[in-house]
């Protein structure tokens, strides 16, 4: 005989396997090391674009940011270390920051949407207007 007694056997209630939980199938596996692996779904999600879960979690920090040294002082704050920006493929923070810098659209990259309201007309009393107010610094300095 093995060896193995009725309660040793894989399936019996000493050992009842993988379990599946709110997982799937993939959270019951366990890799050689013991460690539980990640569904495979969040293996395929995470491989393709590191950055851009952290770009989205700091979305407002990076919009707000004159430079990437702001980024990567609030990244810091966050407990983003150089060892957290190996993790998404940069060598420290710093890198990591002028990355997330160069994604972030800037207000003053896409020109303003023009305001909706009546548009002035070239002529009439405005211009007229705007035409003496201009020309009143010299008529004012011939006059003197």
């Amino acid at each position: 005989m093995s060896g193995l007694g009725k309660l040793d056997r894989p399936g019996t209630p000493r050992d009842p396997g993988p379990r599946e939980g709110a997982g799937g199938e993939d959270a019951g596996r366990a890799g050689r090391d013991g460690r539980q692996s990640p569904p495979a779904s969040a293996v395929r999600r995470s491989a393709a674009d590191p950055v851009k879960g952290l770009l989205h979690r700091h979305r407002e920090l990076c919009e707000r940011a004159v430079d990437p040294l702001e980024i990567a002082a609030g990244l810091e704050a966050h407990g983003v270390t150089d060892r957290t920006a190996a993790r998404f493929r940069h060598r420290d923070v710093f890198s990591l920051a002028e990355e997330m810098y160069a994604r972030v659209p800037r207000d003053g990259d896409a020109p303003a949407p023009p305001e909706d309201g009546p548009t002035p007309r070239p002529g009439g009393p405005r211009a007229a207007g705007s035409v003496l107010l201009a020309l009143l610094p010299g008529v004012l300095c011939a006059a003197a």
